[in-house]
């Protein structure tokens, strides 16, 4: 399956259309492929109702292409969405245009994982919350997650990646990601582009 330049025009477009619409995280069908796969752009803040919303487009068609064009959002939504996406690889290919955090999770779940463009990035950090009583940022690698939620983000991440890449480089990468946030804090970011680059950056 090959992307040209009108498709990836296309996207551009409908990307800035949809961002300029709404901030929530949206699903929008753009193009269909000569082979029947539909392609859909996803922009916006990740929320759990984009978990029902893409299992239903897994449902329905045959394969599909996600362009991904987020800064993240409810985390388990991403770790839900990723989920989905490594049990049934066979049906999707997720295209990275933007990805941070929770997005950047869900990206990270597709084995053949494209970049749009050579400046299109992935970003990843370790999760956290603000402490109730102190304001204090705190990461959810020791801490309850949100409200009501009976789960620990930080173990749900690592358990995550250990089953995308196993034991070895799940407790690597979440190593770099504790050290990024103890020298840059919450808003430090592992960083990949589609030059095949690694950095950090607040």
């Amino acid at each position: 399956m090959k992307l040209n330049n009108t498709f990836k025009s296309t996207f551009a477009i409908a990307a800035l259309t949809l961002a300029a619409a709404s901030q929530a995280g949206q699903f929008e069908k753009i193009d269909t492929l000569k082979d029947g796969t539909n392609v859909y752009a996803y922009t916006g803040s990740m929320e759990m109702e984009d978990a029902k919303t893409y299992k239903q487009i897994l449902d329905r068609d045959r394969h599909s292409v996600i362009v991904i064009n987020s800064p993240g959002g409810q985390f388990v939504a991403g770790l839900e969405m990723g989920q989905m996406t490594m049990e049934r690889a066979s049906e999707v290919t997720l295209i990275v245009d933007m990805a941070y955090s929770a997005a950047g999770m869900w990206a990270l779940a597709d084995d053949k994982i494209t970049f749009l463009a050579e400046e299109s990035e992935l970003g990843l950090h370790l999760p956290f919350r603000a402490d109730a009583e102190t304001g204090a940022e705190a990461s959810k690698a020791s801490q309850p997650s949100l409200e009501g939620e009976q789960m620990f983000i930080g173990y749900a991440m690592g358990h995550f990646l250990q089953e995308r890449f196993g034991a070895n480089a799940a407790f690597a990468i979440m190593n770099d990601l504790a050290k990024i946030r103890d020298e840059f804090g919450t808003q430090g970011f592992l960083v990949f582009n589609g030059k095949q680059e690694v950095g950090i950056r607040k």
